[in-house]
């Protein structure tokens, strides 16, 4: 690490327009770690002992934040002018627990950063400025090209402080493993035109017990009422004058003009559930998905393949089939995404530790890309255009469920709100008068 230091004072390139000791602050969310005092000896220096750090992911910048529990100005600290001083930022971005990036900071006629290949301190991708808050974080911030725009990462810290006779050296955390796992608010794609009030003229929701409401011009077309199996998923018919209800006991009970053509009850295993449902374009077959990843296909729908042999980290929650109905794709509560037939892999959450699980998905309509949705109403675009998300605003109730619209997409609670993005239209909601039981799909007419 020292070595690594004095190299970065050799190769730094002093750039950008924010200075330590601004007092800008980061108007943002931010995912932190409290580091141990003393953890590395009681006469511990406390200008080099880590109290905290912080990283945020958001508007297409990163930042990285470290506080000291004395904490010090770099452009001012003499140790920090003078002698081996600095941090490290030590960022892994796809999940395999190795630094992929380094970010270094040291004073080099004034405070500055690099961020470089771990331990390269004479390759420097990018670099500027640090500052230093009102409250005593260091703070680098820079654009997430730097890091390859990946959808998040995870952090670690080291910080040297040294002077005339001696030097502490401290890790946060204090194992050398990593935290403050973020995400990108968004991908990093063009916002779309959104040019219309809404194209799906309605929708349905269901609730674990299987009480239906329809909204807007959608029709309904009957309950499926029970109280010892919950109901999961409900998908609406192509013509959208019916729909399937499927129960995680496999049961598929058709309304209105959906056809019956088969169910998984009685053929799963011990502790199997059913958990989605999703039709064929023309309505004459579909399949379940279990949480095991395990496939049934009913009707003209076909075996594309599943995970029933595979374990998984966590339990599939929600299945889509392709616009075409020659593939499908099923994503798992750790955000790991499994693709079928010509189901197209566009990438996942599946390597990153998620603040909250994924619920469901939506495949952009065109079938190129797709959303992930988390029960925070946070959005993971891949190859999709982002619309919005309720990640950094508290909801009642977690979000269950995602559905895909033409240019856009509607997400609902457990009880009942509705959150609609892009051209998807606002028909009502239950959020005002949430139903007894928690609401767990929703379907939009076509």
């Amino acid at each position: 690490m020292s070595h690594f230091f004095k190299s970065l004072v050799a190769a730094a390139v002093v750039g950008g327009s924010v200075l330590v000791g601004s007092t800008a602050a980061l108007a943002v969310d931010i995912e932190s770690y409290l580091d141990s005092h003393y953890d590395n000896g009681t006469t511990y220096d406390p200008r080099g002992d880590i109290d905290g750090v912080s990283a945020v992911y958001d508007d297409g910048t990163v930042g990285v934040l470290l506080r000291t529990r004395m904490p010090v100005d770099p452009a001012t600290d003499d140790n920090w002018v003078y002698n081996n001083t600095g941090i490290i930022w030590m960022l892994d971005v796809d999940g395999d627990s190795i630094d992929d990036y380094w970010v270094g900071l040291v004073n080099n006629a004034g405070p500055s950063f690099a961020v470089t290949p771990p331990g390269d301190a004479s390759t420097i991708i990018c670099d500027g400025n640090p500052y230093f808050g009102s409250n005593g974080f260091i703070v680098v911030r820079f654009e997430r090209t730097c890091i390859g725009s990946p959808v998040g990462f995870q952090m670690r810290a080291y910080h040297r402080y040294g002077w005339a006779t001696s030097t502490s050296e401290d890790y946060a955390p204090s194992d050398g493993s990593y935290c403050c796992t973020v995400f990108a608010a968004t991908e990093p794609q063009p916002d779309p035109e959104v040019t219309t009030a809404g194209t799906e003229s309605g929708y349905w929701m269901i609730t674990d017990n299987g009480e239906v409401s329809a909204f807007g011009d959608a029709k309904h077309y009957g309950n499926e009422i029970a109280t010892t199996v919950k109901q999961v998923d409900i998908e609406p018919t192509p013509s959208g004058n019916g729909y399937w209800i499927l129960a995680e006991s496999g049961a598929v009970h058709a309304k209105g003009d959906a056809r019956s053509l088969g169910s998984a009850l009685n053929t799963l295993s011990p502790g199997e559930k059913a958990a989605a449902l999703s039709s064929m374009p023309a309505g004459d077959g579909y399949w379940i998905f279990t949480d095991r990843g395990r496939v049934l296909a009913f009707g003209t729908a076909r075996h594309f393949g599943d995970m029933s042999g595979v374990t998984l980290n966590g339990p599939v929650l929600d299945a889509v089939a392709t616009p075409a109905g020659e593939g499908y794709w099923m994503v798992a509560s750790d955000g790991g995404v499994f693709t079928f037939g010509n189901a197209k892999f566009y990438g996942s959450t599946g390597n990153l530790k998620l603040n909250q699980p994924v619920m469901s998905m939506a495949p952009d309509p065109d079938g190129s890309g797709y959303w992930l949705v988390a029960s925070d109403g946070g959005i993971f675009a891949f190859e999709a255009g982002f619309y919005g998300s309720m990640g950094a605003t508290p909801l009642n109730k977690p979000i269950s469920g995602i559905v895909p619209g033409r240019g856009g997409y509607m997400m609902v609670g457990e009880d009942g709100g509705i959150f609609a993005f892009g051209n998807v239209a606002f028909h009502g909601s239950l959020g005002a008068n949430p139903p007894a039981r928690p609401v767990v799909a929703v379907a939009l007419m076509s």
